[in-house]
This record gives C-alpha cells, sequence and structure tokens, in this order.
C-alpha cells in the first residue's frame, strides 16, 4: 500500500483541502486509499501506472469519474463530466421532454448542453389558444430554473444552451442577457458560421430565416450583421455573456467530419467538448509542468508519450467503467456508436516558466506547436492500438470516412498508418478543458490553457488568523522558481516579474497572443479548447470586437472574454463585494471577519477535566466582545464547531450574557463549559492586551467573491469559475 508521503499533492495544504471538499470518499479516506480506489477501475496492465500518475499530480481523471470510482454500488451517478440533450421537436411536449431529461442528468452529477435552434421564434403561428409562440428565448426560463433547483452538493447544475445565428430570435437573445437580472445559472451562446462572420468583416446585411414545420409559415428577418455583432460585443463588455462559437470550425475540423451520421448540436457548459444529440464524455488530463526536468530544464517527451498512451487506455476503462450508469439508452447508444473521450492538459503556464518562456511569445507559440502535434499523435495512435485490445473500434467506424477528415489528414503519416492498420477506438479524442479543481488538487498548477492569473494571493487560515497574519500561495511554478533561487517567499510580483521577464500573469499578455496560443492548440485538437481573456477594467467593446473577429480568422472554435468589474452580477452563483457594505450591529447580519482591520485581544488557557489544554483567544472591537479561537491537541472538530458558532453569534450582536449562560449549562469537563469560563473572565477584564497586528483588507469594488468561502480569490477560466482559495468551481473537472 501507498503511504501518504508518497502522494506529493498531499503535503500542500491548498490540495488537500480541495481533495477533503470534493473528491475524498469520506472523512476516514486518506490520499494513498484515494489513489488506489480511483486507479481501481482500470485495467490490471496500468492499474500501478494510473496509481502512481495520480499520486504524483501527473494525470487526473475529471471530477466526476474519481468521485464514482469503486463506488458504483453505493452512489447512483454517472461518471460522464458532460452531457448533450436535444429538443426533438418543436413542440410543448418536446421541450418538456428534453427539461426532464436535464432535470435527471443533473441529478446525477452531469452539466448539460442544448440547442434551441429547432424553437420557433416570438410571434410565430401555432395551433393552439395562445395563436402566437413566446419564442425560442422564452423557454431559457425554464431551463434556468431546472439548473438552479436541481443541486449537485449545493452546486447548481451546469448549463450551456446554443442558438444558431441565423434564427430570428437572436436579437432578442442578446436584449434578455443586456438586462441582467435573467439567465445567470447558464451559458449562452451563438453559433456563428463563417457567412455570418463575413458578412460583419464586409459589413454586409445577413438575413435570418426559420421555417415553421408544422405551420408550413416561412419567416425572414434582415438585419445588419456588423452592427449586430457590435452590440454582441457591447454585452460580452458588461455581462462577459452570450460566448460564441465558430460552428464551422466545429464541423470542418475534427475526426468526425467525414461522417454524415455524426451532427454537432452544441458543446458542454464548458464548451470544450462539441457533441451530437445525446453525447456524452469522460474528461481527463495531464500535468504538462511535470514533464520539465528540474535539474536540466529540458522536456521530457519520451515521458510525456508514454504517459498520453496510458491516459487514454484509462479514459477507455472510465468509459467502460460508468456505460452502465449513464442516464439514458440513448447515452449509451452514442458511446457505442462513436466512443468519445476528452484528454486534456492543466499546468501549461507552469510548464513554460519552468522552460523559462514568455507565455505567448515566439519561442512558446513554437514550444506549443511542437508539443500539441506529438501529443494529439501519440493520443491518436493510442486509441488506435487499443482496437488490438479491445478486439473493436468505436462502432460507427469506417477508414475511409476518417481519412476524409481535414484533421486527419493533418496527422502524421506514421500515425495514418497506424489507424488504417489497425482502426481507431474512439471517435472524439482531444478536448482542453478549464480543470479548475484537479490543477489545484495537483498542487496549486495553472487550469487548462491558461495563463499565470497571478503570481500568488494572499491567504489566511484558522490558526493563523487570530494573530491577523496571512500567508502567500504562490503558483506552483513561482514557489519553485524561488526555491531554486533562494528567493524570500516576500518577494513582490513586481521584483519577481524583474528578475525573471518571461514570468507574465494573464493581464499582462496581449489580447492577440492569447489568440495565437488558442490557435496553435486548435490546429491539433480534434474537439475544442475552453479559454477565457481576461481583460482590465478599461478594455472598451471595440477591444472585445477585435478579439473576437481575430479569434475566427486565425481557426479558434470559439472563445470567451471576461473584463474586469463587468456587471456580471450573480453569474454562474459568484456575487460581488459591495464597496462598502453595510455593518449591522446588534442584528442577526454578521460582521465579516474580512472587513476588519485591527483587532485587540487575549489568549487564555483551559485545562479540562481530561488533562487536554485549551488555548483560547479572544478578540474585541471596539471594546464589544467580537470572536474566539480555541487551539487544543484534542476534540478538534468540536472545538471548531463550537468556536465558529460562538463567534457568529459575537458578529450578530447576540449578548455576550446569554451565551456565557448557555454555555455554563454545558457538563463541567466539556469543551463548551471551559470556553465559558474564559468568556466570563474576558467579559470582565478592564484593559486588553493587542495581540492582533493591522491587516490591510484590498477593497476592489464589485470584485468576484466565492459563494463557499466568500474569499476574493476567483477568476474565470472558459466557461468557469475557480477558485484559488477553497478549490470550489463552477464546473466538474
Amino acid at each position: 500500500m501507498m503511504c501518504n508521503e508518497e502522494v506529493t499533492w498531499a503535503k500542500d495544504e491548498v490540495a488537500y483541502n480541495v481533495f477533503r471538499a470534493k473528491y475524498a470518499k469520506d472523512d476516514m479516506e486518506s490520499p494513498a486509499v484515494f489513489c488506489q480506489r480511483v486507479a481501481s477501475i482500470c485495467d490490471d496492465s496500468i492499474r500501478d501506472k494510473v496509481e502512481s500518475l495520480l499520486a504524483s499530480g501527473t494525470f487526473f481523471f475529471g471530477g466526476r469519474t474519481m468521485y464514482l470510482a469503486g463506488r458504483k454500488n453505493e452512489i447512483n451517478a454517472a461518471g460522464s463530466n458532460c452531457y448533450v440533450v436535444p429538443i426533438e421537436d418543436d413542440t410543448i411536449e418536446a421541450i418538456y421532454e428534453a427539461n426532464k431529461h436535464m432535470a435527471r442528468i443533473f441529478s446525477k452529477g452531469g452539466g448539460v448542453g442544448t440547442d434551441i435552434s429547432i424553437l420557433r421564434p416570438r410571434n410565430a403561428k401555432v395551433n393552439n389558444a395562445a395563436k402566437s409562440s413566446t419564442g425560442a428565448v422564452s423557454f431559457l426560463d425554464l431551463f434556468n430554473e431546472t439548473g438552479n433547483v436541481i443541486s449537485q452538493h449545493g452546486r447548481r447544475g451546469a448549463t450551456m444552451v446554443s442558438i444558431d445565428c441565423s434564427h430570428p430570435d437572436i436579437e432578442e437573445l442578446l436584449d434578455t442577457k443586456m438586462k441582467g437580472d435573467r439567465l445567470q445559472s447558464m451559458n449562452v451562446s451563438i453559433k456563428f458560421t463563417d457567412e455570418f462572420m463575413t458578412a460583419v468583416d464586409c459589413d454586409k446585411p445577413y438575413t435570418l430565416k426559420f421555417d415553421v414545420k408544422s405551420t408550413g409559415e416561412h419567416i425572414e428577418k434582415t438585419i445588419k450583421a456588423r452592427e449586430f455583432f457590435k452590440k454582441f460585443c457591447e454585452c460580452q463588455w458588461n455581462w462577459g455573456d452570450p460566448g460564441a462559437l465558430f460552428i464551422d470550425e466545429f464541423n470542418d475540423y475534427n475526426l468526425l467530419s467525414g461522417y454524415d451520421d455524426f451532427h454537432i448540436l452544441t458543446t458542454n457548459p464548458c464548451a470544450e467538448l462539441p457533441l451530437g444529440a445525446w453525447g456524452s464524455c469522460n474528461l481527463g488530463s495531464i500535468n504538462l509542468a511535470k514533464f520539465v526536468d528540474m535539474y536540466t530544464g529540458k522536456f521530457c517527451w519520451d515521458d510525456f508519450a508514454n504517459t498520453v498512451h496510458v491516459a487514454v487506455r484509462a479514459l477507455n476503462d472510465a468509459l467502460d467503467y460508468s456505460y452502465d450508469k449513464q442516464p439514458y439508452e440513448e447515452n449509451r447508444k452514442y458511446i457505442r456508436d462513436w466512443r468519445p473521450i476528452g484528454l486534456g492538459v492543466f499546468g501549461y503556464a507552469d510548464m513554460l516558466v519552468e522552460l523559462g518562456l514568455e507565455y505567448g511569445s515566439d519561442k512558446a507559440l513554437e514550444f506549443t506547436r511542437k508539443l500539441f502535434h506529438r501529443l494529439t499523435n501519440e493520443a491518436v495512435k493510442a486509441s488506435s492500438l487499443l482496437c488490438h485490445d479491445y478486439f473493436n473500434t468505436f462502432g460507427e467506424y469506417d477508414y475511409d470516412k476518417t481519412a476524409d477528415s481535414k484533421f486527419f489528414q493533418s496527422l502524421d503519416d506514421d500515425t495514418k498508418k497506424c489507424v488504417k492498420e489497425h482502426g481507431l477506438l474512439n471517435g472524439q479524442i482531444i478536448s482542453i478543458a478549464p480543470t479548475g479543481s484537479i490543477s489545484l488538487l495537483a498542487g496549486r498548477y495553472t487550469g487548462g490553457c491558461e495563463p499565470i492569473y497571478k503570481l500568488y494571493y494572499e491567504r489566511t487560515t484558522h490558526k493563523l488568523e487570530e494573530q491577523g497574519k496571512t500567508f502567500r500561495v504562490f503558483s506552483h511554478s513561482i514557489e519553485d522558481l524561488l526555491v531554486r533561487n533562494e528567493l524570500s517567499m516576500d518577494t513582490s510580483a513586481e521584483d519577481i516579474k524583474k528578475m525573471f521577464p518571461y514570468v507574465i500573469e494573464s493581464h499582462d499578455v496581449e489580447p492577440i497572443r492569447r489568440i495565437l496560443t488558442q490557435a496553435t492548440m486548435q490546429k491539433y485538437v480534434d474537439n475544442s479548447i475552453s479559454s477565457t481573456v481576461n481583460l482590465p477594467e478599461s478594455a472598451t467593446p471595440d477591444d472585445i470586437f477585435a478579439i473576437y473577429d481575430a479569434a475566427w480568422q486565425t481557426g479558434c472554435k470559439g472563445i470567451t472574454v471576461f473584463r474586469d468589474n463587468c456587471a456580471r452580477g450573480n453569474i454562474l452563483g459568484l456575487s460581488k463585494k459591495e464597496e462598502k457594505p453595510t455593518i449591522l450591529h446588534d442584528s442577526l447580519k454578521p460582521e465579516r471577519r474580512g472587513d476588519i482591520g485591527t483587532l485587540v485581544g487575549k489568549t487564555y488557557t483551559q485545562v479540562m477535566g481530561d488533562g487536554t489544554k485549551l488555548y483560547i483567544t479572544v478578540n474585541w472591537k471596539d471594546d464589544k466582545l467580537f470572536e474566539i479561537f480555541v487551539n487544543s491537541e484534542r476534540h478538534k472538530d468540536e472545538v471548531d464547531g463550537i468556536t465558529r458558532l460562538i463567534s457568529l453569534s459575537m458578529r450578530c450582536g447576540v449578548s455576550i450574557d446569554a451565551i456565557i449562560k448557555q454555555l455554563f449549562k454545558l457538563n463541567a469537563d466539556s469543551v463548551g463549559f471551559a470556553v465559558g469560563m474564559t468568556l466570563n473572565d474576558a467579559y470582565t477584564l478592564d484593559s486588553h492586551e493587542p495581540i492582533v497586528q493591522e491587516v490591510e483588507v484590498e477593497e476592489r469594488p464589485r470584485e468576484m467573491e466565492c459563494p463557499e468561502c466568500h474569499s476574493k480569490n476567483v477568476k474565470l477560466s472558459g466557461h468557469c469559475w475557480q477558485c484559488d482559495s477553497c478549490g470550489a468551481s463552477g464546473c466538474a473537472v
């Protein structure tokens, strides 16, 4: 059995907390047992290798797979991260049937994408009492609320809804998003065609069309394409939504583009995975930073290739493991027909730092081209060679149809030869997901293909909070850089950048360099890439227009833009900090610890009946008891629970007399009684010894906060949000 010391990420506090919060089977499961449990779903031939990759943080399955692994008989959940649910017809019955399917998938832990392009536009004729339709957009409220009410461990069900750019209701969609108070639990994207984008660039009119099959009605409406796209960019500037999917690039550049029976309907919520109706996918990602030799600074290509082969086999094993747990037979048929997997990466920006390459630079782009070329060719070869072990290919496999694909034609000759000889086990293979949670689980690595958001952020713990202290949490590569160069962990971000010019944060990356990075990767990714261009508050709608146009011109399949301090509100479950929150003392609204600069306090020692020593710190604010912290070598859970409840009561203005009276009713040998004794002493104390230093709290108006821990270390990654403090995220990977 592997010991905890061998699980390298278990030594990292942030990683360990993410493990406990999201992936541990129960409070008793150790990181080593977790690695064994997850690896147990794999074939004997690779099980030990997968366990080792998990323990070192080199490869992780998607969150749903790791949650379900080894627990099929106790959890009624699917191992797939993402699904696409079709609306089969332009009828009320079909709409509500699709909504039912979405609810079922949410309940099993999956995210859902759907497309409303099949639904007739507003004011179209209907054969019922209403006489005219409320339109496709009106039903988004239904899907939005379903995502709200079907909870997944407190997280809203993740939803993507798309609509064709030719649909007459696209203007209403923008108007709805611009209001900002609707559709806050879903991502919305418009599927733009090359024809539409050409009309935008040439400033030409574009005709919206819809044929209502049940009534024979033909609807047309001509708009100015460029004016609409400018309005689209203004909506992005203000709300960070809707997104853009360049649907022709999706359809024309993938392994299955030669198959007439394969039709991309929409994407998963994070937009890295285009799927047909009833499609689902198991995801997994490789940590690129792990392949840079710490002594030579060189990339270990052979180790990387071997890991890709193991990962492809592991993802196929995961696909089979959760096959019978899929919500519907249609999902299982899609798996049989196309056998999609989504192998991705994370730690890309950390890898560049380890190599001494600036994100987006010409040298970084050239290395990225070489890296992703190798990734895809090895993954396709791995999928091909597995046909021998599985005695099969994906159900609809046909070599001639595969060979018709432009993507297949871009592969190396030896890869194409391998496929021609052995076949292909998977019709979809490479997807670059945001990896919000698993990148933290591995030990504070950057997610997906994103740049380093910040070199570090300030964090506190329950133990340090009593001293008013914080500590810096660095991106993994930056911490390595400081350690190797024997530099202080107090080195400022500005000084780090001066000493190491190739170190760069996301806001310092020129947008065109972000786009060129994604475009370079996309050439070797058969599915898509979840990616967000983070912009400063000063960015304009014209800047966003230029970004989207460049993304289309360079062959990206889609891209997301997010501007700091935009009016995104509670989208995806995030809240925004008011500029100056009103503190209501002597009420039931608690005063927040993070808004306090200076506290004074005193530490007491109490001894329980069993001999356990309690070190109890009481803090005052403005001569009022404000909070309490208790440290002890035993009774940790009991201590933490009592501490939090008492501090919450204090911050809500509950009478200290009332709190003490309740605690004195407990057994004299209990933790609560000991805390009551201390509070009684503190309550009568005339003077307080200052023991807590001033903490500067950075105030940034309209700043996003994590809904779970209220940390402000929140960023957008692809279509998902991620908290770097507690590991919470809006996606499952």
